[in-house]
Protein backbone atom coordinates (compact mmCIF):
# COMPACT_ATOMS: atom_id res chain seq x y z
CA UNK A 1 0.00 0.00 0.00
CA UNK A 2 1.93 3.12 -0.71
CA UNK A 3 2.46 6.16 1.52
CA UNK A 4 0.73 8.98 1.51
CA UNK A 5 1.93 12.43 1.26
CA UNK A 6 1.90 14.89 3.85
CA UNK A 7 0.26 17.50 1.66
CA UNK A 8 -2.92 14.69 1.35
CA UNK A 9 -2.36 14.49 5.35
CA UNK A 10 -2.97 17.81 5.68
CA UNK A 11 -5.75 17.75 3.17
CA UNK A 12 -7.36 15.06 5.43
CA UNK A 13 -7.12 16.62 8.59
CA UNK A 14 -8.32 19.53 7.18
CA UNK A 15 -11.13 18.39 5.90
CA UNK A 16 -12.18 16.65 9.55
CA UNK A 17 -11.27 19.81 11.33
CA UNK A 18 -13.73 21.79 9.11
CA UNK A 19 -16.47 18.76 9.14
CA UNK A 20 -16.19 18.86 13.59
CA UNK A 21 -16.67 22.71 13.27
CA UNK A 22 -19.08 22.67 10.89
CA UNK A 23 -21.27 19.68 13.24
CA UNK A 24 -20.06 21.75 16.53
CA UNK A 25 -21.73 25.09 14.97
CA UNK A 26 -25.13 23.02 14.52
CA UNK A 27 -25.13 20.85 17.59
CA UNK A 28 -23.94 20.21 21.23
CA UNK A 29 -20.25 18.62 21.64
CA UNK A 30 -22.33 15.51 23.40
CA UNK A 31 -24.46 15.28 20.43
CA UNK A 32 -21.94 15.03 17.71
CA UNK A 33 -20.80 11.81 17.53
CA UNK A 34 -17.11 10.71 15.51
CA UNK A 35 -18.80 8.59 12.49
CA UNK A 36 -21.01 11.60 11.70
CA UNK A 37 -17.33 13.67 11.61
CA UNK A 38 -15.78 11.20 9.04
CA UNK A 39 -19.15 10.74 7.27
CA UNK A 40 -18.93 14.54 6.71
CA UNK A 41 -15.29 14.53 6.05
CA UNK A 42 -15.46 11.89 3.40
CA UNK A 43 -13.07 9.83 5.45
CA UNK A 44 -13.16 6.26 6.52
CA UNK A 45 -13.99 6.24 10.50
CA UNK A 46 -10.31 4.54 10.83
CA UNK A 47 -8.82 7.08 9.22
CA UNK A 48 -10.28 9.66 11.59
CA UNK A 49 -9.19 7.89 14.98
CA UNK A 50 -5.50 7.80 12.95
CA UNK A 51 -5.49 11.52 13.49
CA UNK A 52 -7.93 11.93 16.36
CA UNK A 53 -8.02 9.19 18.69
CA UNK A 54 -10.95 11.12 20.22
CA UNK A 55 -13.72 13.40 19.96
CA UNK A 56 -12.44 15.83 22.80
CA UNK A 57 -8.72 16.00 21.09
CA UNK A 58 -10.73 16.38 17.84
CA UNK A 59 -12.65 19.15 18.93
CA UNK A 60 -9.52 21.16 21.09
CA UNK A 61 -7.53 21.01 17.67
CA UNK A 62 -10.53 22.64 15.82
CA UNK A 63 -10.33 25.20 18.37
CA UNK A 64 -6.34 25.43 18.10
CA UNK A 65 -6.08 25.70 14.79
CA UNK A 66 -8.47 28.86 14.61
CA UNK A 67 -6.02 30.74 17.19
CA UNK A 68 -3.24 29.62 15.22
CA UNK A 69 -4.77 30.99 12.05
CA UNK A 70 -5.13 33.94 14.28
CA UNK A 71 -1.49 33.92 15.35
CA UNK A 72 -0.23 33.29 12.68
CA UNK A 73 -1.08 36.17 10.70
CA UNK A 74 -0.19 38.69 13.98
CA UNK A 75 2.96 37.29 13.21
CA UNK A 76 2.88 37.66 9.25
CA UNK A 77 2.25 42.02 10.13
CA UNK A 78 4.79 41.50 12.43
CA UNK A 79 7.28 40.25 9.65
CA UNK A 80 6.10 42.71 6.89
CA UNK A 81 8.06 45.53 8.79
CA UNK A 82 4.85 48.23 8.11
CA UNK A 83 5.17 51.67 9.36
CA UNK A 84 3.65 51.90 13.40
CA UNK A 85 0.23 53.80 11.86
CA UNK A 86 -0.34 51.44 9.22
CA UNK A 87 0.69 48.08 11.33
CA UNK A 88 -1.77 48.95 14.10
CA UNK A 89 -4.53 49.84 11.52
CA UNK A 90 -3.96 46.42 9.74
CA UNK A 91 -3.91 44.72 13.03
CA UNK A 92 -7.52 45.79 13.61
CA UNK A 93 -8.69 44.59 10.45
CA UNK A 94 -7.05 41.39 10.99
CA UNK A 95 -8.84 40.47 13.92
CA UNK A 96 -11.96 42.09 13.05
CA UNK A 97 -12.27 39.98 10.41
CA UNK A 98 -10.81 36.90 11.88
CA UNK A 99 -13.90 37.11 14.54
CA UNK A 100 -16.47 37.88 11.61
CA UNK A 101 -15.63 35.05 9.88
CA UNK A 102 -15.62 32.93 12.93
CA UNK A 103 -18.24 33.80 14.83
CA UNK A 104 -20.34 31.24 14.43
CA UNK A 105 -17.89 28.81 16.31
CA UNK A 106 -16.63 31.04 18.94
CA UNK A 107 -20.33 31.81 20.19
CA UNK A 108 -21.04 28.32 20.46
CA UNK A 109 -17.52 27.88 22.38
CA UNK A 110 -18.55 30.83 24.73
CA UNK A 111 -21.54 29.74 25.35
CA UNK A 112 -20.40 26.57 26.66
CA UNK A 113 -21.57 24.36 24.01
CA UNK A 114 -18.43 22.06 24.10
CA UNK A 115 -15.99 23.11 26.82
CA UNK A 116 -13.74 20.52 28.23
CA UNK A 117 -10.61 20.26 30.59
CA UNK A 118 -8.22 20.12 26.90
CA UNK A 119 -10.05 22.88 25.27
CA UNK A 120 -9.85 24.89 28.78
CA UNK A 121 -6.09 24.36 28.68
CA UNK A 122 -5.60 25.45 25.47
CA UNK A 123 -7.74 28.39 25.31
CA UNK A 124 -5.18 29.57 28.15
CA UNK A 125 -1.96 28.73 26.23
CA UNK A 126 -3.25 30.61 23.39
CA UNK A 127 -4.54 33.52 24.04
CA UNK A 128 -1.01 34.22 26.04
CA UNK A 129 0.66 32.90 22.59
CA UNK A 130 -1.85 35.34 21.18
CA UNK A 131 -1.60 37.99 23.48
CA UNK A 132 2.25 37.90 23.04
CA UNK A 133 2.32 39.07 19.29
CA UNK A 134 -0.28 41.83 20.15
CA UNK A 135 2.17 42.96 22.99
CA UNK A 136 5.20 43.47 20.26
CA UNK A 137 3.03 44.90 17.69
CA UNK A 138 1.99 47.31 20.48
CA UNK A 139 6.18 47.71 21.60
CA UNK A 140 6.86 48.30 17.57
CA UNK A 141 4.70 51.56 17.65
CA UNK A 142 5.68 52.46 20.40
CA UNK A 143 9.27 52.08 19.52
CA UNK A 144 8.08 54.13 15.78
CA UNK A 145 6.91 56.70 18.20
CA UNK A 146 3.12 56.25 17.38
CA UNK A 147 2.29 54.86 20.76
CA UNK A 148 3.21 56.14 23.96
CA UNK A 149 5.23 53.44 25.68
CA UNK A 150 2.36 52.27 28.56
CA UNK A 151 1.85 49.11 29.55
CA UNK A 152 1.68 47.24 25.88
CA UNK A 153 -0.07 44.44 27.52
CA UNK A 154 -2.88 46.45 28.10
CA UNK A 155 -2.96 48.09 25.36
CA UNK A 156 -2.82 44.86 23.29
CA UNK A 157 -5.49 43.54 25.37
CA UNK A 158 -7.37 47.12 24.92
CA UNK A 159 -7.31 47.24 20.72
CA UNK A 160 -8.58 43.10 20.96
CA UNK A 161 -11.53 44.30 22.68
CA UNK A 162 -12.35 47.17 20.97
CA UNK A 163 -12.31 44.96 17.57
CA UNK A 164 -14.67 42.56 19.22
CA UNK A 165 -16.91 44.95 20.76
CA UNK A 166 -17.04 46.53 17.28
CA UNK A 167 -18.15 43.04 15.82
CA UNK A 168 -20.85 42.74 18.19
CA UNK A 169 -22.46 46.12 18.04
CA UNK A 170 -22.23 45.94 14.20
CA UNK A 171 -23.96 42.46 14.83
CA UNK A 172 -27.06 43.87 18.00
CA UNK A 173 -27.23 47.18 15.40
CA UNK A 174 -27.54 45.93 11.51
CA UNK A 175 -24.87 48.60 10.94
CA UNK A 176 -23.34 48.51 7.63
CA UNK A 177 -20.54 50.22 7.90
CA UNK A 178 -17.57 47.87 7.00
CA UNK A 179 -14.39 46.81 8.46
CA UNK A 180 -12.39 50.15 7.47
CA UNK A 181 -14.63 52.18 8.63
CA UNK A 182 -15.19 50.19 11.91
CA UNK A 183 -11.21 49.99 12.30
CA UNK A 184 -11.11 54.24 11.81
CA UNK A 185 -13.36 54.75 14.73
CA UNK A 186 -11.63 51.74 16.68
CA UNK A 187 -8.47 53.58 16.27
CA UNK A 188 -9.90 56.60 16.81
CA UNK A 189 -11.29 55.55 20.49
CA UNK A 190 -7.67 53.47 20.60
CA UNK A 191 -5.59 56.53 20.39
CA UNK A 192 -7.48 59.39 21.08
CA UNK A 193 -9.98 58.18 23.47
CA UNK A 194 -13.61 59.85 23.79
CA UNK A 195 -13.42 62.01 26.92
CA UNK A 196 -13.45 65.66 26.88
CA UNK A 197 -10.11 67.28 27.92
Amino acid sequence: MPRLSQATKDVRKDAILAAARKLLVRRNFDDVCMAEIASEARVAKGTLFLYFPNKEDLFSAVYLSLFDALGAKYDALIAENLPPAKLLRKTALVMMDHFERNKDFTERFRAGRFNTEKTAELMARTRTANLARLVRIMEICAAGGFLEDFDNAYAASALFGLCRGAIVHKRITGRKLGHEDFADRILHIFIKGIGKK
